[in-house]
């Protein structure tokens, strides 16, 4: 039953990042071109629905629900993240981007997948020389309802406020004209990041450990050079997960008639599998890839978190300029 709950959840946050797209790329790109800043709107609004659920969950139920590992604010750390946000610019997508294009029908974000195999596989061939600290947060019970309590409100607050006025400014969209509510492009996109932030918060509270795919990449590989031992009871929920997660977001794409399969040059594969590769071996530096950090380590509360993903904007709006100015002085 419980499998089936997982299957249900991970399906319906894969179908709605077709709608709500979650790419720190596109996100990113979005501010240095000077566009409206939709996507960095939906990955934040997205987690603070997601803490909206865990957030009172670690507060009043702390021996079922705690905090995620949290690693300190090491070299490695913002190092890891600039690589992994210059890996992404190449590759065109982040971690969620690229499963979402492939399933899309774009078959050479493939070889990125296969990249970010190879890459944490060199990760683990030298990662005995790489020591990664975590960070102790630990709190007594007082300290934690100080912290929690008020972040519990504002999380709240925001969504309140957030909801209400989306729901005034479609106030006229009732009964006759409700179906055209429904599918309007604004209402698609709030109903779905809504849901993204939802079954992400909850995957948070019923599985102890992270259901995204750079994690199952990281688990299947530590098995294979035989650092872990297999564990069904844990690597089947994250297939489970990961498996609903892309049949969610194919689904999406054939019903809303954008998938269209393409294929790609040698040389595009060759790129995609390289900056796939820098995605890789910088997500276990972190750890984890940028899904990691938005579906597990920031609905946990994970303290390197929000700094890990920041970084990986910068490195994303670095390379891009770098870009753009390289461009301007060719073409001058």
């Amino acid at each position: 039953m419980l499998f089936i709950l997982m299957f249900f959840l991970a399906f319906w946050a894969g179908f709605a990042t077709r709608r709500a797209s979650l790419c720190l790329v596109r996100a990113t790109t979005e501010i240095i071109e000077r566009k409206p800043a939709k996507t960095l709107f939906f990955v934040v609004q997205a987690m603070v629905i997601a803490l909206s659920l865990t957030i009172p969950a670690m507060l009043f139920f702390p021996e079922h629900i705690a905090f995620v590992t949290s690693y300190a604010i090491s070299p490695y750390l913002l190092a890891g993240s600039f690589l992994y946000g210059v890996g992404a610019f190449l590759n065109g997508s982040c971690a969620l981007g690229t499963l979402n294009k492939l399933m899309n029908g774009k078959i050479q974000y493939l070889a990125s997948i296969i990249g970010m195999a190879l890459g944490f596989f060199c990760f683990l061939m030298v990662q005995e020389f790489i020591i990664l600290e975590k960070a102790n947060h630990a709190m007594s019970v007082n300290y934690k309802f100080l912290f929690l309590l008020p972040l519990m409100l504002v999380v709240w607050s925001v969504t309140i406020i957030q909801t209400t006025k989306f729901l005034k400014e479609n106030e006229e969209s009732k009964l006759t004209k409700m179906k055209k509510y429904i599918t309007s492009s604004v209402a698609r996109d709030y109903i779905g990041i809504s849901i993204f932030g939802l079954c992400s918060g909850a995957l948070y509270l019923i599985f102890d450990g992270s259901w995204d795919y750079t994690n199952f990449i990281r688990m299947t590989e530590t098995i294979i050079v035989g650092q872990e031992e297999a564990d069904l009871n844990i690597i089947m929920p994250i297939l489970i997960t990961t498996s609903a997660l892309m049949i969610g977001m194919g689904t999406a794409s054939l019903l809303s008639k954008d998938f269209h399969f393409m294929a790609a040059a040698p040389k595009e594969f060759a790129m995609k599998m390289v900056s796939g590769s820098l995605m890789g071996f910088s997500a276990g530096l972190i750890p984890g890839g940028n899904d990691t950090l938005i579906l597990h380590s920031i609905p946990g509360l994970a303290i390197h978190s929000p700094i890990a993903v920041l970084t990986i904007m910068m490195a994303i709006a670095v390379v891009a300029y770098i870009k753009v100015t390289a461009t301007k002085l060719r073409l001058s």
